[in-house]
């Protein structure tokens, strides 16, 4: 795949998020009438918002980097090189080590606290262990 067409998705799934991002702002700005404690519209408004204007900063960076071709061809350079590759393998790593030992603390520490706690951390696992999984037999099949 080219650095472009790298670059163009990224645009995209930037506008996504902004959808998303759109969605959780109209929550929390109560054009919607939805049951949810005053705490949680704060939250998606704040969230939205955020995640509007990260969004945003992110296409304008995007876009720029499109129209500037030595810039382009150094990110090109950037992301090609194997020692960033490397870096970016092992911090995903590593946060997946992380993730998984937290949440299996949460899973002990849960009970204490309440069900529904339990249950979500339960579920985060859960579905933590089928992404691993997936990607497991992804890798597995095409590397």
């Amino acid at each position: 795949m080219t650095i472009e067409k790298k670059i163009k998705n990224r645009i995209m799934y930037s506008a996504l998020l902004i959808v998303v991002g759109i969605v959780a702002v109209i929550i929390g700005s109560g054009a919607i009438p939805v049951q949810i404690p005053e705490y949680n519209i704060g939250f998606y408004a704040g969230a939205g918002t955020g995640l509007i204007f990260g969004c945003v900063v992110m296409i304008i960076k995007n876009v720029r980097l499109l129209k500037n071709a030595e810039k382009l061809k150094a990110r090109e350079i950037y992301e090609n090189d194997e020692r960033v590759k490397m870096i970016g393998a092992k911090t995903w790593s590593y946060t997946g080590y992380a993730m998984y030992i937290v949440l299996m603390l949460g899973i002990l520490v849960a009970p204490f606290i309440s069900e529904a706690v339990l249950n979500t951390v339960s579920v985060i696992t859960g579905v933590y262990a089928c992404c691993l999984i997936g990607a497991s037999i992804y890798c597995n099949k095409t590397m």
